[in-house]
């Protein structure tokens, strides 16, 4: 498409912060445009080991903790939203998460997971080291005990965004794949649009949400976006039997994971890598992934190796997202720097900022995750 065209507000990346943004939007009967520089879902979401549930982490600042609060309990909502919009099923498995200690450092840590989300009105308990095989069979004798969740589980990133994204155009809205955003457009202070190879699009608003590459986007140096890529590297495998595969997303209190798909397949991973954008899969992401199949699942070890994949984080220096207006650009908002938690932080991160942007104001908890923090 050649020229120029107009919307209510332009979301810049496909992923599925944007997308799920798009949604949200287009649902506040706002007309979006979507541009996509590449597929939808194929960057840090095709990469996301897809495990969504409660926050685990009793550490959390309070503002990152209600974020995870919030999404948690709008997840279920929103995937009956797309579900209807789109008229597809979601790739969710919903089958909880066990999370093991091998230490007795990690088996207090595992303690003060459980009790911090049973006070925030969570479900979950500690397993004894007798009870971990009636709940996961597939963990080893080694096991001090474990944390459980019967909430949350795992999906597969793409297939959810690819769903979001079909849901999105259904009720209007519209996406361009392959079109990349060269310029942010402006007038004076206020944002008039983006432009791109095929010509311009207008808009009075416009969101960055391009994950890693957030920070090339901005209308000048001085108010570039602090995001860094932090790369990840997964593998997929086959069990052997049924025996094999794990019956919940299962990992260890101290990072790693192995995520039952729909598909059958079980995702494996992931690393944690400052190499730029370099996105090559790399033999020593197969010795992690072996390394972690024998901690917590071995008979995993017996699947057959059916893929491997590696995407970019966007990262901050504090961990937690940026989202909100640009200072000194009217009309430039953002959204990006959600890490590993994309996928899980998706649902509440869309309804705070699609609100803000129809309401013109800013939830007191939205203010928490301001780019102005880094000034």
């Amino acid at each position: 498409m050649s020229g120029q065209a107009s919307a209510d507000v332009i979301v810049v990346g496909g992923g599925i912060i944007g997308t799920t943004l798009a949604y949200e939007l287009q649902k506040r009967e706002l007309q979006t445009v979507l541009l996509e520089q590449g597929q939808i879902g194929r960057e840090a979401t095709w990469a996301t080991a897809g495990i969504i549930g409660p926050p685990t982490a009793h550490s959390l600042p309070p503002h990152r903790a209600k974020l995870a609060e919030l999404s948690e309990k709008r997840y279920a909502g929103l995937l009956d939203s797309i579900a209807a919009d789109s008229g597809q099923e979601t790739s969710f498995l919903n089958i909880g998460k066990v999370l093991v200690a091998f230490t007795e450092e990690e088996v207090e840590e595992a303690q003060a997971r459980v009790t911090w989300q049973v006070n925030h009105g969570f479900e979950a308990r500690w397993l004894e080291r007798d009870e971990v095989h009636d709940v996961e069979p597939t963990i080893p004798d080694d096991a001090l005990g474990a944390y459980f969740t019967p909430q949350g589980g795992g999906l597969t990133g793409h297939r959810l965004t690819e769903t979001v994204a079909d849901a999105f155009r259904q009720i209007g809205g519209e996406i361009r794949e392959y079109t990349a955003a060269t310029r942010v457009l402006t007038e004076g202070d206020r944002v008039s649009g983006v432009e791109t190879p095929d010509g311009s699009v207008h808009a009075d608003t416009v969101v960055l949400a391009a994950g890693a590459w957030t920070s090339f986007l901005g209308p000048s140096v001085a108010h570039s976006i602090p995001v860094v890529p932090v790369k990840g590297q997964m593998i997929g495998v086959t069990p052997a039997s049924d025996g094999s595969r794990p019956q919940h997303v299962t990992g260890t209190v101290s990072g790693g994971y192995v995520v039952p798909r729909i598909d059958g397949t079980v995702a494996v991973g992931a690393t944690l890598e400052h190499n730029g954008f370099d996105k090559r899969t790399t033999a020593r992401a197969f010795e992690h992934a072996i390394r972690l199949m024998a901690k917590v699942s071995p008979g995993l070890l017996d699947a057959q190796f059916s893929s491997a994949w590696a995407g970019l984080r966007p990262g901050t220096s504090d961990d937690s997202p940026i989202m909100g207006p640009v200072p000194g650009y009217e009309g430039l908002w953002v959204s990006t720097g959600h890490f590993r938690t994309g996928i899980q932080l998706a649902p509440g991160s869309a309804v705070l900022v699609a609100d803000a942007i129809r309401s013109e104001s800013r939830d007191d908890l939205l203010v928490e995750f301001g780019l102005e923090r880094f000034s």
